[in-house]
């Protein structure tokens, strides 16, 4: 759900332009960032073995800082041939879709069991 909730708010950054709106979409936004990472951490700490779980989460947390950089290699001159308002409405789409595809499986439901 939290991913959903993130998904509306990156629609609304790019549907409103207000600084205020983007301010209070940008704090919500980070909020339900524990309510994502959380259960991510929860389940790789429950199903990973334990002589492997430090190398898993290694790599979960290495993933994770690398996707920053290659973002803004990715979006930064992208925002130069697109509106920046687009790239956020479509983005938040596609994490919205995202997001009740992760609500809806049956797989991530047993895994949280």
């Amino acid at each position: 759900m939290a991913t959903m909730v993130v998904g509306v708010l990156t629609v609304a950054l790019g549907v409103w332009t207000k600084v205020p709106v983007f301010l209070i979409c940008m704090v919500v936004g980070g909020l339900t960032v524990p309510y994502f990472n959380a259960p991510i951490m929860t389940l790789l700490q429950t199903k990973v073995a334990p002589q492997y779980l430090g190398r898993v989460l290694s790599v979960t947390v290495m993933l994770d800082s690398l996707a920053m950089p290659f973002a803004m290699l990715f979006f930064g001159p992208l925002a130069d041939i697109i509106d920046i308002n687009y790239i956020f409405v479509g983005t938040g789409i596609v994490m919205l879709l995202l997001g009740v595809v992760y609500f809806g499986s049956n797989t991530l439901r047993e895994a949280g069991k």
